[in-house]
C-alpha cells in the first residue's frame, strides 16, 4: 500500500489559501508568474531577480511585503524576520466519526479489476497553527485580517487538489485556541493561533482483494434440460 500525502494536502490546502489572499491584496507577487524553476539557468535566475524586484515594488509602495512559509527549509520557517506568516502542523488526534469496515468494491483506474477498499473505523481530527510575526501594529494587524479572511472561526475552505480517495468538496475549519509569544524586548510581536480541521482520513482505504469484473453471461436454454 502506497504511503498516504493526506498530512501534505491538508497542509498545502492551508498554504494556498493564505498564500492567494495575500497576493490579492498586494503583498506579495504570485510566484506562479514567475519561471524561476527553468530549465535554463539564465532564464531561472533572470525570473528570480525580476522576482526580487516586484518584492521591492511592494515594500516601496506599501511600506512591507508578507511572506508566507509552510515546509521549506527549517532556516527559513524558524527564523522571525517580519512580517511573515508561518503554517506549523501540530498533529493528528483522534476524530469522532466511524466508518464500516466492510470492504467497498469499486472499479479501479484501468477499468480492468475491482478493488475492496477497507476504510479505517476512525477518523482523525488535524491539529495546525498559524504563526504571525511583526515588529509594528500595523504589519500585525495586516497579518491578522489576512489570516481571518481566509481561515474562518468556523467554516470552510477549499480543498487543493482532488483525487478519488480524497473530499471533492471543502474541508471544514474550526479556531480552537490562541498564544502571544511575542519579544518585547527585540520588537518582536508573534501571535500563534490554533485551529482543526475534523474528520480526515489519515490514512487511504486499504486495497485488501480484488476481482476480476464480470464481461460475459452465457444463457442457458433450460427446456433442452432433461430432469
Amino acid at each position: 500500500m502506497a504511503l498516504s500525502n493526506i498530512e501534505e494536502a491538508l497542509e498545502r490546502s492551508i498554504y494556498h489559501a493564505l498564500r492567494l489572499k495575500i497576493i490579492e491584496e498586494g503583498y506579495l507577487p504570485n510566484i506562479d508568474d514567475y519561471i524561476i524553476d527553468d530549465d535554463n539557468l539564465v532564464i531561472a535566475e533572470a525570473s528570480q531577480i525580476d522576482y526580487k524586484n516586484a518584492i521591492a515594488n511592494i515594500v516601496k509602495d506599501k511600506g512591507f511585503a508578507v511572506e508566507i512559509f509552510n515546509y521549506s527549509t527549517a532556516q527559513q520557517r524558524g527564523s522571525l524576520k517580519p512580517p511573515r506568516i508561518v503554517v506549523d502542523t501540530q498533529a493528528f488526534l483522534p476524530g469522532l466519526l466511524g466508518h464500516d469496515t466492510t470492504l467497498d468494491y469499486k472499479l479501479n483506474s484501468d477499468g480492468t479489476k475491482f478493488d475492496g477498499n477497507r476504510f479505517v473505523s476512525l477518523t482523525s481530527d488535524f491539529y495546525y497553527s498559524v504563526r504571525l510575526v511583526a515588529n509594528t501594529t500595523k504589519q500585525i494587524r495586516v497579518l491578522h485580517g489576512l489570516m481571518v479572511s481566509v481561515l474562518p472561526r468556523r467554516g470552510y475552505i477549499k480543498w487543493y487538489g482532488d483525487t478519488a480517495l480524497r473530499p471533492t468538496g471543502n474541508l471544514l475549519n474550526r479556531y480552537v485556541s490562541n498564544g502571544d509569544f511575542s519579544w518585547n524586548t527585540e520588537g518582536i510581536v508573534e501571535k500563534v493561533y490554533r485551529y482543526e480541521i475534523p474528520d480526515v482520513h489519515e490514512i487511504d482505504p486499504e486495497i485488501i482483494t480484488s476481482v476480476a469484473p464480470i464481461t460475459q453471461i452465457d444463457w442457458i436454454d433450460l427446456s433442452i434440460i432433461k430432469i
